[in-house]
């Protein structure tokens, strides 16, 4: 999965990061890493 904006200037960045935290912290999405300036790269968990 890729999210764009999760760091950064944009209006939507810090909503955006609750919520992909929130499904890390939940065992839903697992992080693998950035790319450029703040795009999200990671991946659903399947229970």
């Amino acid at each position: 999965m890729v999210i764009d904006d999760y760091l950064g200037g944009a209006n939507k960045s810090e909503r955006l990061r609750m919520q992909v935290d929130e499904l890390v912290t939940a065992g839903r999405l697992e992080p693998l890493g950035f790319y450029g300036f703040g795009t999200w790269i990671g991946r659903w968990l399947i229970h």
